[in-house]
């Protein structure tokens, strides 16, 4: 598993080379990373599929919460740690309009046979 220490900032990018912004971590429960996203120069760009999950997620309308998540989850997004320039896929990515941020890291990432972080 990968571990982020708090107060870290990752770069936020997209398999097509977009810069999202930053993600600022905040805690690590197991894959689960919150934190506060500042949007970057590209964000823009893909922002109205954030806010239309937000849009979806503060009304209640789960039944379309799954579609939403997909459309994000086919941006590809990666974190770059501060000490690396090699990008990592996350998963289950959320931003919101007011700065709370959430991804997680795929099970298994970062990790060897024996479960030995990599």
């Amino acid at each position: 598993m990968i571990v982020i220490a708090p107060t870290t900032t990752l770069r936020v990018t997209t398999a097509h080379g977009l810069e999202l912004g930053e993600f600022v971590v905040e805690e690590q429960r197991g894959e689960l990373v919150l934190g506060t996203f500042v949007a970057g120069v590209d964000y823009p760009s893909v922002e109205p599929l954030f806010r239309h999950f937000e849009e979806l997620v503060e009304g209640q309308v789960l039944s379309l919460v799954d579609a939403a998540a997909d459309a994000i989850a086919q941006l590809r997004i990666r974190v770059v740690k501060p000490d690396t320039s090699e990008p990592i896929l996350v998963t289950d990515v959320q931003f919101y309009s007011d700065g709370p941020a959430s991804f997680r890291f795929p099970a298994g990432v970062g990790s060897n046979r024996n479960g030995v972080q990599s």
